[in-house]
């Protein structure tokens, strides 16, 4: 019987930042989600069996979930400014080797933040179009799909393109599947998408590809077989280092394999924290 889920939230730069822990052995996994999204994105592996050997930490960035909406979203909403949270927040949480599973955004976040992360051992990125260039953002999407990019990116959004929205992350055959997606994007400040999009056009962040050349931790990137969304190829393009040599494809799964196919994708998890745990021991 996995341990319960306990809520919590952690002071920093006159931000509660709202984290959800289930207790257990190290190494951790440290969860970051998508922009407009909250821990809802992980609540399976939260939740999961697989996963119960583990000590979880999901992170709600500022301005996503029920984090507090930033007094300086030009500092807070970017990715140098989530990256800075993020490594003087993990040390408030725990002081064990851990693993970062980063959604999308939340991947972004994870590179930005590796070469000042102690005690990582490991990061894997979910469908995150990796920051090179403003580019990269739109090659990581499918061309038809540049209405559903635009709502990513924009201060706010009806309810038609919301369903379209929320529609396009679940592969066709999983689209019974309830998510928060659209709730999630409406809770979000608004001030997120359209800073965060600001700020990456201008390049204002690290160059990612180059951390992950250079990155001394196992890396993986992981995407569904089916995703509808993202372009697949983008990620098995990347010229980075990839634990097991290419992206891992996830079956009967879109653009959110952790939530479409949990159970596969909890096992690759499980796989790839060991690999870490083991590198870890060697060094």
């Amino acid at each position: 019987m996995a341990n319960a889920v306990v809520s919590k939230n952690y002071p920093l730069h006159k931000l509660n930042l709202h984290v959800e822990e289930r207790k257990g052995n190290a190494p951790a996994i440290i969860f970051l989600h998508g922009i407009s999204m909250s821990r809802e994105v992980w609540q399976k592996q939260l939740e999961s069996e697989a996963l119960s050997n583990y000590h979880l930490i999901s992170v709600e960035l500022p301005g996503h979930g029920t984090s507090d909406w930033s007094d300086e979203p030009e500092t807070h909403y970017t990715l140098p400014g989530y990256a800075q949270l993020l490594q003087e927040l993990i040390p408030t949480i725990t002081d064990e080797k851990y693993v970062v599973a980063g959604y999308s955004l939340g991947g972004n976040v994870a590179i930005e933040a590796l070469p000042g992360l102690k005690n990582c051992i490991g990061v894997l990125i979910v469908n995150t179009a990796v920051a090179n260039s403003p580019d990269d953002i739109v090659r990581a999407f499918k061309t038809d799909k540049a209405d559903v990019l635009n709502t990513i990116l924009k201060e706010q959004a009806d309810d038609g393109e919301l369903d379209k929205y929320a529609t396009s992350f679940l592969a066709v055959r999983n689209g019974h599947i309830p998510t928060t997606l659209a709730d999630d994007y409406k809770k979000t400040d608004p001030k997120a998408r359209t800073v965060l999009a600001q700020s990456v056009a201008v390049s204002n962040h690290a160059d990612e590809i180059k951390i992950m050349q250079q990155a001394k931790v196992p890396i993986a990137l992981i995407t569904g077989e089916e995703d509808q969304l993202g372009e697949k190829t983008y990620l098995q393009d990347l010229e980075v280092p990839k634990w097991t040599g290419d992206t891992i494809m996830v079956p009967d799964a879109g653009h959110m394999p952790q939530l479409e196919n949990s159970a596969y994708f909890d096992q690759k998890l499980v796989e790839f924290v060991e690999h870490c745990r083991t590198q870890s021991e060697a060094r």
